[in-house]
């Protein structure tokens, strides 16, 4: 393809996708990026605004995140290459080979852009055509809540008539008859009575953990990822790197980022909590004993990584 195609081709796919509503940079910017390719930065920035939204509109569990420097460039091919096989790509250049060199050349950024485009527009289409179905009908989940309340003590359905406060005090009323059944009464956590407004302090803390817990494991998924990438810089496992990555990347989008502790979370909890068993204690190793180690098998896998320096310690817990 001789430079004035080329110009041509860099300027339709710009007003494509300045089209479809990207404004993260201008449409000139959005033609030099194409010459540079993945030497830019700003090229993976709207890859990664392509995917994602390609991604959210089928409702698809791959992500990508544009990488911030040089070095998280391969992880970023790696995710690329997974949404591109959810998507079935039957672009060969851009899934068979070397994931660093399938994107090297400036004719496979192209095909990439082409196939993102027409995904695009389809994946709009799709959304489109969602939004003038017929609507279902809303519940919010407090009545999401209660109905998997009446369901647990045997309530299918209501009378139409009947009120709020017939249907918390049948509710209870059950409720209170499936704990005599228990030989052991489940004994609350939370046994305290609390105001309005101590409630709002406390839903404000829960708020502050959560977001320390995400913080926490976000971190830890780092170094996790730096560690799996560590192991490909072997010259002997850079030539498995495709499957090491089919290998890990779906045990990685398992492991949930986010908690949805709650207020409700709370109030059910019992004090059979306050009881935290060891996972090496003597009750565990008798069911999990072998003459291979004294272990047959661990519902979790617990990796120790030490780095000797500056007494730095750095644990790693990965749960299958």
């Amino acid at each position: 393809m001789d430079e004035k195609l080329q110009e041509q081709k860099r300027s339709f796919i710009a007003s494509e996708i300045i089209s479809f509503g990207f404004n993260i940079f201008p449409s000139e910017e959005l033609e030099d990026l194409q010459k540079a390719g993945i030497e830019d930065l700003r090229f993976y920035k709207l890859i990664e605004w392509m995917c994602n939204e390609i991604s959210s509109l089928y409702g698809l569990d791959e992500t990508v995140h544009g990488p911030a420097g040089s070095d998280n460039v391969e992880f970023f091919l790696l995710d690329l290459s997974s949404i591109l096989s959810e998507l079935e790509c039957p672009v060969d250049a851009l899934t068979t080979g070397p994931v660093v060199e399938r994107f090297r050349s400036t004719e496979n950024q192209t095909k990439l852009l082409d196939f993102l485009i027409g995904h695009m527009k389809c994946a709009r289409l799709t959304a489109l055509n969602r939004l003038h179905e017929e609507i279902p009908e809303y519940k919010s989940a407090e009545v999401l809540h209660l109905e998997n309340a009446l369901v647990a003590v045997g309530i299918n359905q209501l009378p139409a008539d009947i009120t709020v406060e017939q249907i918390f005090s049948a509710l209870k009323d059950l409720a209170t008859k499936q704990m005599d059944k228990c030989k052991e009464k489940p004994r609350p956590l939370l046994t305290a009575s609390l105001s309005d407004t101590q409630w709002e302090k406390i839903e404000v803390l829960n708020e502050k953990l959560v977001q320390e817990y995400r913080s926490r494991i976000l971190l830890l998924l780092k170094r996790l990822d730096v560690t799996i990438q560590s192991f490909t810089w072997s010259d002997r496992i850079k030539k498995m790197q495709d499957k090491l990555h089919d290998i890990y990347r779906p045990r990685r989008e398992h492991i949930a980022v986010t908690s949805n502790v709650g207020m409700d979370d709370l109030l059910a909890a019992t004090s059979s909590l306050l009881i935290v068993d060891r996972i090496n204690n003597e009750k565990e190793r008798k069911r999990t004993a072998s003459r291979l180690n004294k272990v047959k098998h661990f519902s979790s896998f617990v990796f120790f990584f030490s780095f000797i320096s500056n007494n730095f310690y750095c644990f790693l817990i990965i749960s299958y």
